[in-house]
């Protein structure tokens, strides 16, 4: 696992995925103003459309119009949806939420771009010694070297996400 990978898996549940989204916005974001750049749009009119009420203010929009525009696959299009909809479940929520919530740990594991890693990274089975009623503290499990299955491939997914996004930026030779 690389540094970002680590630093999602050390937040809380909540936060890694608001923070993988964000990550993962940020590189569409980036995307679309490479695009900009090379075709000479001035800066006002790149900051109006990322602006509260621009056409690429929100991470749906962005997604869309990046396949629309097919910047990005069919395949690169359903994963990121899934992780819009897995930030929006875990952004909305007021209960507690986590990846042991169904169906998140099913969306994440559905996602093409984890496919690879399915398989290849050891399940623990912690049986619970405590009381029914008790919570246990995800911390201790950290500490003992523990991580949720779904949580690691959520995170490996964002980091494979980055990297396609980074390849689906558009190379652009100016004559």
């Amino acid at each position: 696992m690389n540094s970002r990978e680590v630093e999602l898996l050390n937040e809380s549940d909540r936060g890694c995925v608001l923070v993988g989204a964000a990550m993962l916005e940020q590189s569409l974001e980036g995307l679309f103003q490479h695009v900009f750049k090379n075709n000479e749009i001035p800066k006002k009119v790149q900051s109006s459309l990322f602006d509260f009420n621009g056409a690429l203010s929100n991470f749906s929009s962005k997604i869309k119009l990046a396949y629309s525009l097919g910047f990005i696959s069919k395949r690169l299009y359903e994963d990121l949806e899934t992780v819009r909809k897995i930030r929006n479940g875990f952004a909305h929520s007021t209960k507690r939420v986590d990846f042991t919530t169904s169906p998140v740990a099913a969306e994440i594991e559905a996602m093409h771009c984890i496919q690879q890693f399915r398989g290849k990274m050891k399940r623990y089975s912690i049986s619970k010694t405590m009381d029914s009623k008790d919570t246990p503290d995800e911390v201790i499990y950290r500490v003992a070297g523990y991580v949720k299955y779904a949580k690691s491939l959520f995170c490996l997914g964002v980091s494979q996400l980055e990297i396609d996004l980074l390849k689906a930026t558009p190379i652009v030779i100016k004559k």
